[in-house]
């Protein structure tokens, strides 16, 4: 039997040990469906987004970069690249600090749920949620933010250029920035690269309003019904 540990692990996390976790599922899907060689494809929203961007482009493991060369392509929805009111510099540098001392004491983590979807149910919704929490732990919100600043910075030098990536972004998302979003993409050398902006959505595109979700359901599974003939970049090496 199953039970919660006394002292809640809820939000104590670190990059590195998120990468771990990334690279046990990729690493797994692949095992699961290796006799009919299907295709893997990572997807990821806002922070997994920033973690599936991030995924291919690290110096060092985790990932190894056998587990990189297992996917077929890559679909970051409203990744955190870097916010769309970014903290101050003072508030980020106190944070790093503290992270160092006590990386694992939960602070909030606030996002407004009005600014998630232009559907208020979904904002609604999100507040009667008992698993969403609106907190986290210093460590894991200064890898967070530090990695997506890194991603823009140089990471994106590091993405395989023959790995496809399908980055999708609501015109006005007022948590993670589309702007950024946009610079990583322009930036990054990929070979096979697609950006697709949802105009007028928030945050979470696949919650929007009617219409808007649906084709964002289209556009990603046209997108992976492209690549389904994709090798897996390991093969390309």
């Amino acid at each position: 039997m199953y039970k919660r540990s006394k002292d809640s692990a809820y939000g104590k996390t670190s990059w590195r040990e998120q990468m771990e976790d990334v690279e046990w599922a990729v690493r797994h899907t692949r095992e699961v469906f290796k006799q009919g060689d299907v295709p893997v494809f990572l997807y990821g929203q806002s922070m997994g987004g920033g973690l599936a961007l991030a995924l291919a482009t690290r110096p060092s493991a985790p990932p190894a970069q056998e587990a990189v060369g297992l996917l077929s392509g890559v679909i970051a929805s409203s990744p955190l690249v870097t916010q769309t009111k970014p903290a101050s510099k003072v508030a980020r540098w106190i944070g790093g600090r503290a992270s160092m001392f006590s990386p694992n004491m939960n602070i909030p983590a606030e996002i407004n749920p009005e600014h998630l979807s232009r559907d208020p149910e979904v904002g609604k919704a999100t507040l009667k949620d008992p698993l969403i929490k609106q907190i986290g732990s210093i460590r894991g919100i200064s890898d967070m933010l530090d990695g997506g600043e890194q991603l823009l910075a140089k990471d994106y030098e590091r993405w395989p250029p023959g790995l496809p990536l399908l980055v999708v972004h609501g015109t006005e998302d007022q948590v993670t920035s589309p702007r950024a979003s946009e610079e990583f993409f322009n930036k990054v050398p990929a070979e096979d690269k697609t950006y697709i902006p949802f105009e007028g959505a928030y945050h979470e595109v696949h919650n929007e309003i009617q219409n808007t979700r649906e084709q964002l359901v289209e556009a990603c599974i046209s997108w992976v019904e492209r690549h389904l003939e994709q090798k897996p970049v390991e093969s390309m090496l």
